[in-house]
C-alpha cells in the first residue's frame, strides 16, 4: 500500500501556490511594513484598508526578497520624515508594483529621496532580469521630486498624475551613478522593453508665468521611453551637465500643452545621447527660444563627451526626428566648438526627400532607391505596434551603406504588456469576496 501511495504522489501534478490578497486593516506604516516583511509571499497583493484611509510614512520598504503588489486602495499618504515615502528594492524574479495611492508632501528634498524610490534593477539587452510597475497613483508636491529610479532596468510608470508648481525635477531616472560608466559602455535595444517606460501619464505644472517650469530628467547613461503622455508646462530633459549624460531616448506620441501656465522655454532639452523623437502634438503659442534644443553643456571634460549623436563608447549614433510639431531644432553647442551637426549627429524629416540628406516619411514604395549612409525613412504603411490604431503604425529604415536600406526600428508594443499582464486597475473599494483573502 505504501508503494502505491508513493507512486501516486510521483505522478500527481504539483499545483502552484495561489497568490493571496492581504488586507491590512490599518494604514499605519508599522502595520503595513510588518505585513510586507513578515506575512506576504511573492506574488501576493498587500491592500490597504479601509479604502481611502490616511497616513504619514517615511521609508516604507519593499525589500529585494519580495515581489508583491502594494495596492493603496485610494489611500492618502504623506511623507513624515526626510526620505522616500516608499522605497522599492527590485526582486530579480518577479514584478513589484505600487498602485492606487495619493502621495503628497510639503517637505523639500532631492534625489534619491523622492516620494517613491526604485533601486536595484539591472539591465541587459536579452531576457528581462527584473521589472517594476508604478501606476494609477497621484503625486502632488512642489518642493520634492516625485519618482526616483536608480537603474538601467526594465520598468513601467503609467496612468499616474503628477502635479506641482515651479521649476522642479519631478522625475529622476539615473541609469547608474556618478563615476559609473556602465550605461555608455554597453548596448541599447531600441523598440524592446529594455528601458524604463513612461506612458499614459499626466504631468501638470501649475506655475504662473516664467520659463522652464519643470522637468522629467534622465542622466548617467539612462535609457527611457516617454510615449502617450500629456505634458503641461514642463519639458523632457536628457541631462548633461553631470559626469555622464542620459544615453538612449524614444519620445513619441506625447501631447505638450500650455493650460496651467503661459509659457515654457522649450519642450525638449536634449543634452546628450541618441534616440528618436516623433509624432508629438505641441500646442501653439510657446514664446520660448525654440521648442527642441540639442545642447552640449559647458564644463564637460572632454568637451565633446556624450554629446547628441554619440552612443556606445562614444561612437557615432545619430538621432532622428520626424513628424514633430516642434517648428525648429536649435543647436546650442558653442561650448564644444559646434560639435552638434545636422546630417551627422541628427537627421530631421524634410519635404522632397531624395535620399541624400535628412529623412523621409511616406509609404515604403515612395522610398528612394538610392541613399547616402545615415539618412532614414519612416515607412507609414508597415509595422504593427499600436493596438488601438487600425492599420499599419510605421517603422524606420536606415541607410546603413550607400544605396542599402535596412529595417532599424519598430516601436515596442503599445500599450506596454505590463498594463495587462500585471492585472487591471485595482478597485477603490475592497472586493466583497476575494479569493484566498487574509485580513490582518
Amino acid at each position: 500500500m505504501r508503494l502505491i501511495w508513493l507512486l501516486l504522489l510521483a505522478i500527481l501534478p504539483v499545483l502552484p501556490v495561489e497568490a493571496a490578497t492581504i488586507q491590512t486593516g490599518s494604514c499605519t506604516q508599522a502595520t503595513v511594513q510588518n505585513i510586507i516583511s513578515n506575512t506576504s509571499a511573492n506574488g501576493d497583493t498587500v491592500q490597504l484598508t479601509p479604502a481611502g484611509c490616511s497616513a504619514s510614512w517615511d521609508a516604507l520598504s519593499i525589500p529585494s526578497t519580495k515581489h508583491i503588489t502594494l495596492d493603496g486602495n485610494g489611500a492618502n499618504v504623506t511623507r513624515s520624515g526626510s526620505t522616500s515615502i516608499v522605497s522599492i528594492a527590485i526582486n530579480s524574479s518577479g514584478l513589484t508594483r505600487v498602485t492606487n495611492f495619493k502621495f503628497s508632501t510639503t517637505g523639500s528634498g532631492y534625489a534619491p529621496n523622492m516620494m517613491v524610490k526604485v533601486s536595484g534593477c539591472t539591465y541587459n539587452t536579452g531576457a528581462p532580469s527584473a521589472s517594476f510597475r508604478i501606476d494609477h497613483n497621484t503625486f502632488n508636491s512642489d518642493d520634492l521630486g516625485h519618482i526616483f529610479i536608480g537603474c538601467h532596468g526594465r520598468g513601467l510608470v503609467d496612468h499616474n498624475t503628477f502635479t506641482w508648481a515651479g521649476n522642479n525635477e519631478v522625475i529622476h531616472l539615473w541609469g547608474s551613478s556618478a563615476g559609473d560608466d556602465t550605461g555608455w559602455a554597453d548596448d541599447v535595444a531600441p523598440g524592446t522593453d529594455a528601458a524604463v517606460y513612461f506612458e499614459d501619464n499626466t504631468f501638470s505644472n501649475t506655475i504662473t508665468g516664467g520659463f522652464l517650469g519643470g522637468k522629467m530628467l534622465m542622466v548617467y547613461g539612462a535609457r527611457a521611453v516617454y510615449r502617450f503622455n500629456t505634458i503641461d508646462c514642463a519639458e523632457i530633459d536628457v541631462h548633461g551637465n553631470t559626469p555622464r549624460s542620459g544615453r538612449w531616448w524614444e519620445l513619441y506620441q506625447n501631447r505638450f500643452q500650455l493650460t496651467t501656465c503661459n509659457n515654457v522655454d522649450k519642450w525638449y532639452q536634449i543634452r546628450g545621447g541618441s534616440g528618436y523623437i516623433f509624432q508629438d502634438s505641441i500646442e501653439s503659442g510657446n514664446l520660448g527660444a525654440g521648442n527642441l534644443t540639442f545642447w552640449q553643456d559647458s564644463g564637460k571634460s572632454p568637451s565633446t563627451q556624450d554629446h547628441v549623436g554619440l552612443g556606445k563608447n562614444q561612437l557615432q549614433d545619430p538621432a532622428y526626428v520626424w513628424q514633430s510639431q516642434a517648428p525648429n531644432i536649435n543647436e546650442d553647442d558653442s561650448s564644444c566648438g559646434n560639435c552638434i551637426n545636422a546630417n551627422r549627429d541628427y537627421y530631421r524629416d524634410k519635404a522632397g526627400f531624395n535620399g541624400t540628406s535628412g529623412m523621409g516619411v511616406g509609404p515604403v514604395a515612395s522610398r528612394p532607391s538610392t541613399c547616402t549612409a545615415g539618412v532614414a525613412y519612416w515607412a507609414t504603411d508597415q509595422g504593427e505596434w499600436w493596438a488601438s490604431h487600425s492599420g499599419p503604425d510605421g517603422q524606420l529604415y536606415k541607410c546603413t551603406s550607400t544605396n542599402t536600406w535596412t529595417l532599424s526600428y519598430t516601436p515596442f508594443n503599445y500599450p506596454h504588456p505590463l498594463q495587462s499582464g500585471a492585472g487591471s486597475t485595482p478597485s477603490v473599494n475592497p472586493p466583497t469576496s476575494p479569493t484566498n483573502l487574509r485580513v490582518f
